[in-house]
């Protein structure tokens, strides 16, 4: 397969992982790239912007085409690096170049590379223009209307780019091969632009990509922009995705020998896999239904006009019971396959359409007939061949079908006058699917597991919602299985639209809700082991309603089953808890090991142990899973394991573990700086790192240089690759330290942020970005030993022609004497005999981002680029907090720091503004009720009330506020009838008559954290005060702005508020002419987003030769 058959290991429980999303934080401010992007190597750096009073600042209209760099990728030779720089409104291109002589190609539109197993080929998403996808948004066009990606590749040796329009899925065999397979989108309409016939593969220069790539190829109707950052690759997701209504029919399918052009087309295909090798490919033929007469039940609607003979159901797993298969389809179009050169036109559908259905294998040595390992009418799904390449799974329910023909031919006549009369249809009844598994030098696959099969639970089946994951040794083939749901009584009336909220519910209604289609998919983990005869198999149910979550690795004895189950209303005023088990593979049995863990353990590579952190008593934990012994690994260790900045009300967190050594001989564990090995068996333990980070006050950090299952696998036996960064200066680098203990080897360290890193798979070559303030995340390239690092990318040359700040780390004092930081960024031009107008920004700490680049781009927070280049300084200081007094601490960190800044002489006190989003806005709202200092502020989906506010619900997981003020961010650490007093004094509402600041806010009606009533009960009591005040509601948003036109529109209505009162600008007229319900939205401020001119050529580097035919080389 294009990616690896593994076994999914470290899942969550679903509520587990619903509620840690719900308690991120709003990203503060436009952050640059993600963490992993950074920059180092003083030596060897670009030199840097060189900020001057001549440039011109940085305006709105430069933001479209700032570009990212994502997707980058290394070949498995590192001979070649492929990344897409991708412009935030405007074409961006792929980059493919050659590490040896910096040869590049370009294609515009070009996004999501993939290199062929041998490095000889790159495959790709192409986007569609910008042209198109403001078109689109323009005509409110989306779903099969919107314009769709497309696929390309480019032959390594001579730069030719061929593209395929409308694909919807791409990818190379994982370890070998050179074919390709490109699964289309259906063909587009025929009143749409594009032709109606499947698109035609050409070769031309147009490989491109556009913002993000398009795995669903559906246009973001509101955003105008395609969606988010996923990639259009290889193969089927690893989860199981929700049911459709229907079963949906497949394209085409096509197979392109990279090498000499070669296309075969098959048809209906809706889904496909590789083999790890490249040998085999497997695909699913879905065809479209036929009509139903009208009235026709759901059922029916289903029956095939000829299916496969009655079967009987198999009693047992053994082949020898499999049903016999349906004759194979004698002729290729029967098949689906269409030799190459045909016409896609002119491949008729046999008369059976639905016989064609079924799973099918393609040699790529053989392409021009696919044979069929399974056909007959119904749904084939989770595709998954196992790492030799030699079986491969997947479930249907093709024998429920063919089984029930006749009986709903005969009720066929009887529906029809039924839903006649009531004029609606039935739902069609649930579907058993069977597990299948076809080997090499099978003719067909054979059933493995069905509802009959020995050890499935009464009533259960597989589940088509499920991955299927086989062991890497391909003697587990791992499955889900759940109960078959009722059929739905036919004459049951429609159920009242109404929630019943019990006391005794195990979760609020709202958050069952919230997880219904999760819960309605559900399965439970189970494992057939297969040996090596198939016929001996042996099922073995794993997960059960009590014990729903399993987690598997790669070890053949036990697996880690987990329930939070006895915990759940604790998850709206605690948290959440889990109990874990020892759950045997070999008869399913579950042993207890551990009770209520505030943090999910994890099992061993080998299976012997469970490592978990016991949080009460701030300590690791393992317990064995043989004996369920326990045994405590640190708690004589003289070092702090948990994580001592933490300043929440909670039960403490840990900093983490790195792994274990061959054989579970050793745990690694991470204290605040070092790293330290601990023998479960004798209980000994050494700091590996030999307190050198603690020496220097540098984190150090194993990255692992194959990621791929690294949790399942022991650490490297000779030595570790460290990330470090320094505490206080945030500088950072790579570090290397023997697997045995040792002190570190410096290999990288400069005063940045450097990360991102990436090893090919088989060389020593090494990628990773590095970034400031004021030098952009760009990608540089070395080997592991780090020397000569090389930059190879510059996404923003035109960066050089605006005014850029700078950026320093400061220290002030807090009321209380503490030493503090916070991060400060002046104007390009700064001179401290002036004075400056200041705006604060706060979260919570901030000097994190000492080193991190922040593009010019909209949003819901000051853009902290662009406020400096437009002569502002910014100050975003730490905080610290005392639990029961959130608002307290804010006054007395953030206000100390702003009057340390006025009393150094370059801010005027009378200029100085506020900004936060979220908890950040909740502090300004409770400062501008006890100061006057601040000239204007903006807070924006900000607690006003925490009384109400403890009532509420986050509705995004459907879940309590009350842990948040109990035991999280709010950090009250009490209910308000326990000390209403806290909540009274932490409430801005109570003295919402003290204000006197300008006061801007955003909070959206589909806030789904912050419920949207806050806002308005601080507006309305402003308003009822008379202060001035101005709320915008972007209607359908949610915590934070995801519509780019709404980021630009607030960005520009911000700008304005806060420019007028702290540079003088003009006040504008929103802000003193109310704008009536009927007129609201209709102020187009998307002229200043266009950009004035076209973006500067992006500078290439030397070695570059003249284009070859197809994509452009440089």
């Amino acid at each position: 397969m294009s990616s690896s058959s593994t076994m999914p290991t470290r899942l969550l429980p679903p509520s587990l992982a619903a509620l840690s999303l719900a308690l991120l934080p709003f990203a503060p401010l436009n952050a640059a790239t993600p963490p992993q992007a950074t920059t180092p190597v003083a030596a060897a750096a670009a030199s840097a912007v060189q900020p001057s009073s001549a440039l011109p600042p940085i305006t709105h209209d430069v933001y479209a085409t700032w570009r990212s760099i994502q997707h980058t990728q290394l070949s498995r030779d590192g001979q070649w690096i492929a990344y897409a720089l991708v412009a935030q409104e405007a074409d961006g291109e792929l980059v493919v170049r050659r590490v040896a002589d910096g040869r590049e190609y370009r294609a515009p539109r070009g996004t999501a590379p993939q290199f062929s197993a041998d490095g000889r080929f790159v495959a790709f998403a192409v986007q569609p223009t910008r042209v198109e996808i403001d078109k689109a948004k323009k005509d409110k066009k989306k779903g099969e209307d919107a314009p769709k990606p497309g696929a390309a590749w480019m032959d390594l040796a001579t730069g030719k780019v061929e593209t395929v329009e409308r694909v919807k899925r791409f990818g190379w065999g994982k370890d070998g091969g050179v074919h390709l397979a490109m699964l289309l989108e259906a063909p587009a309409k025929k009143d749409g632009a594009k032709d109606p016939k499947a698109p035609a593969a050409r070769a031309d220069s147009e490989a491109g990509t556009a913002d993000e790539v398009l795995v669903d190829a559906e246009l973001d109707a509101r955003t105008g922009r395609t969606r988010a950052d996923a990639t259009l690759d290889q193969e089927a997701p690893a989860e199981g995705g929700a049911p459709s209504a229907k079963k949906l029919p497949g394209n085409d399918l096509l197979l392109i020998d990279a090498q000499t052009g070669q296309r075969n087309t098959f048809k209906d295909a809706a889904d496909f896999a590789w083999n790890n090798g490249g040998t085999l490919l497997a695909y699913v033929v879905s065809v479209k239904e036929a009509k139903a007469p009208a009235g026709a039940s759901g059922a029916a609607k289903a029956t095939p006009a000829t299916a496969p003979e009655t079967r009987p159901a198999e009693p047992s797993v053994p082949a020898s019971a499999n049903p016999p298969a349906p004759a194979a389809p004698p002729a290729s179009d029967a098949l689906g396959a269409v030799p190459a050169g045909t016409p896609v036109a002119a491949a008729k559908p046999a008369a059976d359409d639905s016989a064609r259905e079924g799973v099918y294998l393609i040699d790529p040595s053989a392409p021009t007939r696919a044979r069929a390992v399974m056909s007959g009418a119904g749904s084939y799904k989770q595709l998954r061949f196992d790492e030799a390449g030699r079986r491969l799974a997947f479930v249907s329910n093709r024998d429920h079908v063919a089984e029930t023909r006749a009986t709903e031919k005969a009720r066929e006549a009887e529906d029809r006058k039924d839903s006649a009369k009531d004029g609606k249809a039935d739902k069609p009844d649930p579907t058993p699917f069977k597990l299948f598994l076809w080997q090499a030098g099978q003719d067909r696959a054979t059933v493995l597991v069905s509802a009959a099969t020995a050890g499935v639970p009464a009533g259960w089946t597989p589940s088509e919602h499920a991955p299927l994951a086989f062991s890497k040794d391909g003697q587990r083939l791992f499955l889900g299985t759940a109960e078959l749901p009722a059929p739905e009584p036919k004459d049951a009336p429609e159920p009242m639209k109404v929630d019943l909220w019990h006391w005794k519910d195990p979760e609020l209604q709202s958050a069952q809700k919230a997880k219904a289609e999760r819960e309605r998919t559900r399965s439970y983990r189970a494992v057939v082991h297969l040996g090596q005869d198939v016929d001996a198999a042996r099922f073995v149910q794993l997960g059960t309603v009590d014990l729903p979550t399993i987690q598997v690795n790669e070890n053949a004895r036990v697996a880690l089953g987990l329930s939070e189950l006895p915990y759940r209303p604790l998850m709206s005023w605690e948290g959440v808890y889990v109990d874990a088990y020892a759950v045997d593979l070999d008869t399913g049995a579950a042993t207890p090991l551990a009770r209520k863990l505030r943090h999910a353990p994890t099992l061993s590579p080998t299976g012997r142990y469970l490592l978990g952190f016991d949080a009460p008593a701030a300590r690791w934990m393992v317990w064995r899973t043989d004996t369920a012994q326990a045994i405590d690994l640190t708690g004589k260790i003289k070092a702090r394991f948990d994580n001592d900045e933490r300043d929440v009300p909670d039960l403490p967190t840990a900093y983490g573990s790195a792994g274990w050594t061959a054989g579970d001989d050793s745990v690694v564990l991470y204290d605040k700086f070092d790293l330290w090995a601990v023998q479960p068996a004798t209980g000994q333990s050494r700091n590996l790192t030999q307190g050198w980070g603690r020496k220097r006050q540098i984190q150090l950090r194993v990255v692992p240089l194959d990621p791929e299952d690294a949790d399942q696998r022991a650490l490297p036996a000779d030595a570790l690759m460290l990330a470090g960064t320094q505490d206080l200066t945030r500088a950072s680098g790579y570090f290397r330290v023997d697997a045995s203990g040792g002190v570190p080897t410096t290999l990288l360290q400069d005063d940045k942020m450097i990360g991102g890193l990436i090893k090919a798979k088989d060389a020593d070559r090494l990628v990773f970005t590095q970034q400031t303030f004021t030098e952009f995340p760009d990608l540089w390239t070395s080997t592991l030993s780090f020397e000569r690092p090389q930059r190879i990318s510059e996404a923003n040359p035109q960066q050089a022609r605006y005014a850029w700040g700078t950026q320093e780390l400061i220290e002030y004092t807090a009321a209380d004497g503490r030493k503090l930081r916070a991060l400060l960024a002046k104007p390009a031009d700064f001179d401290p005999k002036r004075q400056y107008p200041m705006m604060v920004y706060i979260y919570e700490k901030m000097s994190d981002n000492r080193h991190r680049y922040v593009p010019p781009a909209p949003g819901q927070n000051i853009n902290v680029t662009r406020y400096v280049s437009n002569g502002y300084l910014v100050l975003r200081p730490d905080i610290v907090y005392t639990t029961g007094h959130p608002g307290r601490s804010a006054m007395n960190t953030v206000l100390p720091a702003v009057r340390q800044q006025i009393a150094k002489g370059y801010v005027d006190p009378k200029r100085v503004g506020i900004q936060g989003h979220s908890w950040g806005a909740y502090q300004i709202n409770y400062l501008i009720t006890r100061t006057h200092e601040f000239r204007a502020a903006e807070a924006g989906a900000s607690m006003a009330n925490m009384i109400s506010g403890y009532g509420g619900i986050r509705w995004g997981a459907g879940i309590s506020r009350a842990f948040q003020y109990e035991h999280g961010q709010s950090r009250i650490g009490a209910t308000p009838w326990e000390r209403p007093d806290l909540y009274l004094e932490n409430s801005p509402i109570f003295r919402v008559d003290k204000v006197t600041t300008p006061y801007l806010t955003i909070h959206n009606d589909e806030d789904d954290a912050v419920p949207w009533y806050q806002g308005i009960e601080f507006f309305t009591a402003l308003r009822r005060l008379g202060k001035e005040a101005y709320w915008f509601n972007y209607n359908g948003e949610k915590h934070g702005l995801r519509d780019r036109d709404n980021m630009k529109h607030f960005t520009v209505h911000m700008a304005e508020f806060f420019d007028h009162y702290l540079l003088g600008s003009p006040r504008p007229a929103w802000m003193d002419q109310p704008v009536p319900y009927l007129e609201r939205g209709k102020r187009d401020v998307m002229g200043q987003f266009k950009p004035v001119a076209p973006a500067a050529a992006t500078a290439v580097a030397k070695g570059q030769q003249e284009p070859a035919s197809g994509g452009s080389a440089k």
